[in-house]
């Protein structure tokens, strides 16, 4: 006669759970950013994901970079000739950081213990 124990009850289930995630083992999800700082992002109205399980890439950063700029403005007028010359170094930001209410693509790493996120999406 074989007795079934809670315990391995809760073992058996354990294991189908991870053979379940291991045959999904990402998953790409959408949500939306919910507040800047610290970040959440809401996922399918329900689930809110904390700054401690995000992983950004590069695209959701703020990002500068130093620039040397060599250059004139345009007369467009016909009236005057008026030019600017524009010289020197310059810090240009490439992109920014997530706003709240933007729309981003997300992968929910193996088990949704982890999400990266991709990039924002553009409607």
């Amino acid at each position: 006669m074989i007795f079934i124990t809670g315990e391995l009850i809760n073992a058996l289930k354990k294991i189908s759970v991870e053979a379940n995630e291991a045959s999904d083992p990402v998953r790409i999800m959408f949500g939306i950013v919910t507040k800047e700082n610290p970040l959440t992002i809401m996922v399918d109205q329900r689930l809110i994901i904390d700054q401690s399980k995000i992983t950004l890439c590069s695209s959701v950063v703020e990002r500068s970079v130093k620039e040397t700029f060599n250059m004139a403005t345009e007369d467009t007028s016909s009236y005057t000739t008026h030019n600017h010359k524009i010289v020197g170094q310059k810090d240009v930001i490439l992109n920014f950081g997530l706003k709240e209410g933007e729309k981003v693509i997300l992968l929910r790493i193996q088990g949704g213990q982890s999400f990266l996120v991709l990039d924002r999406v553009v409607d």
